[in-house]
């Protein structure tokens, strides 16, 4: 069992609200590490440093919109049709 299967368990448990205060800790990590992060980017892709920077904020935005659409994602779809109820329901 490789480290991404250990992991997937405990994640799966996690409620959803302590998922996106996670995502939202993410984003403030990054921001907070954005220069150090940007060096690393840079360093080892070539990148220029300005790009490096937009990369790590591009980064804590996914996070943040993670942090806040995400739930709202997982919410069951319900769709009209002939029968007494149709949806989409998301079940990991």
């Amino acid at each position: 069992m490789d480290v991404a299967e250990l992991a997937a368990g405990p994640w799966a448990d996690t409620p959803i609200k302590k998922r996106c205060a996670l995502m939202h800790k993410a984003a403030e990590v990054l921001r907070a590490r954005q220069e150090e992060l940007a060096t690393i980017i840079t360093q080892e892709m070539g990148k220029l440093i300005k790009e490096s920077r937009g990369e790590i904020e591009k980064c804590a935005w996914v996070c943040e919109f993670y942090a806040v659409h995400g739930p709202g994602f997982l919410e069951d779809e319900y769709i009209e049709t002939d029968a007494a109820k149709s949806l989409v329901a998301y079940q990991p």
